[in-house]
């Protein structure tokens, strides 16, 4: 990872837009669970440059320890020697569901130290709150711009329209069928990605896919 590091602080061309002497990059980043759900004890945060594919850092966190689980209890003879020659395995102390924003607030903050870089974009799926919280705890001396995957936006427009139609199923049900909320919701994907970062064409664009799938042929 320390050369993945330094072949991007030699060849990345993004701006770095605070004060901090080190180069810009952009990231994506994503948590997961040892299992599903909000109830594992284990979560994982990876931050992968965007432009080489190269995985940056990694963290792990855990809210749970075994050796502490089935270990001597502090009225026991034998806990302080326990204690002495244990390692233990928790390193976090909230909920499974706030793992990712935490790992991710780790990431960043030995960014520079340990990659010699700022990730100052980050890529991340809609609902993600790991941007919120890095920038809330100011990590760098500029807020972190956060980007959504295509694939979530796309996801949020499909929810959006099944819950217009079972909102009014009596007047929606032949118009919003199953078919033409993926055509919709496939074309407002396509037409993001087509004219992305211009957003004025991406609206444009957006707007005339709609009005081509319903116009009258």
């Amino acid at each position: 990872m320390q050369k993945a590091a330094e072949h991007i602080s030699n060849t990345t061309v993004i701006e770095n837009p605070g004060q901090l002497a080190a180069p810009a990059t952009a990231i994506s980043y994503d948590g997961t669970w040892h299992k599903r759900g909000h109830s594992s004890h284990f979560g994982v945060g990876v931050a992968i440059d965007c432009n080489s594919g190269f995985v940056l850092d990694t963290q792990v966190l855990s809210n749970y320890c075994h050796g502490c689980e089935v270990g001597p209890k502090p009225d026991s003879p034998l806990y302080i020697e326990c204690r002495a020659n244990h390692e233990c395995q928790k390193n976090f102390a909230g909920s499974s569901n706030a793992m990712e924003a935490e790992a991710a607030v780790a990431i960043f903050r030995r960014s520079i130290n340990k990659r010699g870089l700022v990730n100052s974009k980050m890529l991340c799926d809609g609902d993600a709150k790991s941007t919120q919280k890095i920038n809330e705890v100011a990590v760098y001396d500029f807020d972190v711009e956060k980007e959504d995957f295509i694939n979530y936006i796309s996801k949020r427009m499909l929810n959006a329209l099944e819950n217009v139609k079972n909102s009014n199923k009596k007047e929606l049900n032949r118009k919003l069928t199953k078919t033409n909320i993926e055509k919709i919701t496939n074309t407002y994907a396509t037409n993001l990605k087509r004219s992305a970062p211009d957003t004025i064409q991406m609206q444009e664009d957006v707007y005339g896919g709609i009005f081509h799938n319903y116009a009258e042929h």
